[in-house]
């Protein structure tokens, strides 16, 4: 079997054999409590619904309100927060593409030990 076959059949088996639950959105993510924590300047907070937006995970999927709380988290020092902003900003993901910017976030990140 070819490599590349075989990648994608080991891909559909780990698919098929991962609960449907595993998909489902979280409903116990309590968005307006995060926002609140993020609004006090929890870079934590600000991180989860960053990631909670970028997957849809209990909220309606938002590219760009996951970029914009990257990048209040990445205005905490959050190296986690720069390195998705560089992946954001290497793709066009919630913002246009830029390879300068990700190229200073990447290094941003790596600087923090990310």
């Amino acid at each position: 079997m070819p490599k590349k076959a075989y990648l994608s059949a080991i891909g559909a088996i780990m698919i098929a054999l991962t609960p449907a639950a595993s998909f489902a959105q979280d409903a116990t993510l309590d968005v307006p409590a995060l926002e609140q924590r993020a609004n006090d300047g929890d870079a934590s907070a600000m991180m989860k619904l960053a990631r909670a937006y970028s997957t849809g995970d209990g909220v309606e999927q938002d590219d760009a309100k996951a970029v914009d709380f990257f990048q209040q988290a990445a205005d905490k020092g959050n190296s986690g927060a720069l390195l998705a902003l560089a992946r954001a900003y290497q793709s066009g993901t919630g913002v246009p593409m830029d390879e300068a910017k990700a190229v200073d976030f990447f290094q941003q990140a790596a600087d923090k030990g990310n």
